[in-house]
């Protein structure tokens, strides 16, 4: 059975009210039994919705450091309740598959007495779920969008150029590899 405990939160619920009666001698609250909680599961609250063009968008602005791995984290939080959704979708097909399974599926005789087999349905496939990936490792993994938003537009890119070629400085080769060394390939 797939551990679904990622899509659930711990609340309690009232079982039964406080019973009690007024004390006709002291007008104090008497209780007769107190009111009875537990804990149950239910589907936590879906967070915003961020998508991968969300966050490509967002490091076009050129917004870095704690606000893009928020994003990353609501990103990936995304990715992991759409896969919750199409294994919810599977569930309901496997069963409606298996219950017309066991109503229609198999060897029967017909009315002449001739035997024929109806085939039982094919069970759905149950949908991988995406691994949980950390705004370091979503980084790692989409260096070269992070690297592209760094680098500048193609314009200031060739000013540095043409700057460096007039004052003879390394302004264009220095901004290169800071970016590659902020954004790396191997790792952060």
């Amino acid at each position: 059975m797939t551990d679904l405990s990622y899509f659930q939160e711990p609340v309690e619920v009232l079982v039964t009210e406080e019973v009690g009666h007024m004390d006709e001698a002291t007008f104090d609250w008497v209780v007769d039994s107190p009111a009875v909680y537990e804990t149950q599961q239910q589907e936590r609250k879906r967070p915003q919705q961020v998508s991968h063009s969300d966050l490509e968008r967002i490091i076009g602005k050129n917004i870095n450091g704690d606000k893009l791995d928020a994003k990353i984290v609501l990103q990936q939080e995304a990715v992991q309740w759409q896969w919750y959704d199409k294994y919810q979708d599977y569930l309901t097909e496997k069963l409606d598959a298996e219950e017309w399974n066991t109503a229609n599926a198999g060897t029967f005789l017909d009315e002449d007495e001739v035997e024929y087999t109806v085939e039982p349905k094919a069970l759905p496939v149950a949908p991988t779920r995406p691994p949980i990936i950390t705004p370091a490792v979503w980084r790692t993994n989409n260096y070269t969008i992070l690297r592209q938003a760094s680098y500048g537009t193609w314009q200031e890119q060739m000013e540095m150029l043409y700057d460096d070629q007039v004052n003879g400085t390394s302004t264009f080769r220095d901004a290169i590899a800071a970016v590659k060394t902020k954004h790396a390939k191997g790792g952060v």
